[in-house]
């Protein structure tokens, strides 16, 4: 890395894009910053943060989807995410909870708020597997619809008995209801 790419321009070697610092006081939207310790020969720790422009930004190993610019935090539209969770197998399970991390990516680079009930079974708070612990959470859940401003169904992997049941309660309380699929996704 050469010196003149510190102050304000993009980490990557290519890119001209730069910050004016003169109008932010953390990155832009859509901008990441790369952050690591060091240690000197003398055994003193350095701390180096770097800047990766929206074209560029990093999730590990693997390019991230640019993030889109979005409304201020108090402008996000309070959504309810329907989509499948439950199923037969652990593989199924598994593939549901990985499309609802989708869903919620996707809702919030549009400007959302995202909830769903499936934040409830993450692990140590509800086993969705016992019947009686998966009814709580999904009537945890439809109290959510009460405060948000509509239901949003996510459908590449179908739709469930389950979201029919939250889309139903959305309706009878006049939210409004869309339904979505995400770009690019692959079961």
């Amino acid at each position: 890395m050469t010196e003149e790419k510190i102050d304000g321009q993009c980490l990557a070697p290519s890119c001209e894009a730069k910050v004016d610092w003169s109008k932010w006081d953390k990155p832009p939207p859509g901008w990441a910053t790369l952050t690591y310790d060091r240690y000197t020969k003398k055994g003193s720790k350095a701390h180096q943060t770097f800047l990766l422009c929206p074209d560029h930004t990093i999730n590990f190993v693997r390019r991230q989807t640019p993030i889109a610019r979005t409304a201020p935090p108090d402008k996000f539209k309070r959504i309810i995410i329907e989509s499948p969770f439950s199923g037969m197998t652990n593989e199924d399970v598994a593939r549901n909870q990985k499309y609802l991390r989708a869903a919620m990516r996707d809702a919030i680079l549009k400007g959302e708020a995202p909830f769903s009930h499936g934040l409830y079974t993450q692990e140590g708070v509800l086993n969705d597997r016992n019947p009686e612990e998966r009814k709580l959470g999904m009537e945890a859940g439809f109290t959510w619809i009460q405060t948000a401003e509509s239901s949003i169904a996510y459908e590449d992997l179908g739709v469930s008995r389950d979201m029919i049941e939250g889309l139903r309660r959305a309706e009878i309380l006049g939210k409004p209801i869309e339904r979505r699929k995400i770009v690019g996704w692959k079961r």
